[in-house]
């Protein structure tokens, strides 16, 4: 818990940008990103001697202002050129 930025965002349902990377090398990696994310209210435990943890649950919602209006784009990268099938 560095500081109340999430944790207002929740408060107030604010929606923001969200964006997961998972990085192995420069040309492997998986995205995960919702466009329009709200977090869900959630209460600050505090369990112990190491700090608080505050765990978020969101919720994604389709994106005006994006081409294809997705809710979540998954951009996988890697040393495959395609895998479109061939029909």
């Amino acid at each position: 818990f560095v500081d109340t930025a999430l944790y207002a965002l929740a408060e107030a349902a604010t929606a923001f940008g969200l964006e997961f990377v998972w990085s192995k090398a420069a040309n492997k990696s998986l995205s995960v990103k919702a466009g329009k994310a709200r977090l869900e209210r959630t209460r600050v435990g505090i369990s112990g001697p190491n700090g608080i943890a505050v765990p978020y649950t969101f919720k994604a919602a389709t994106d005006p202002a994006e081409a294809d209006k997705a809710m979540l784009v998954v951009t996988l990268k890697n040393q495959i050129a395609s895998y479109e099938q061939a029909a």
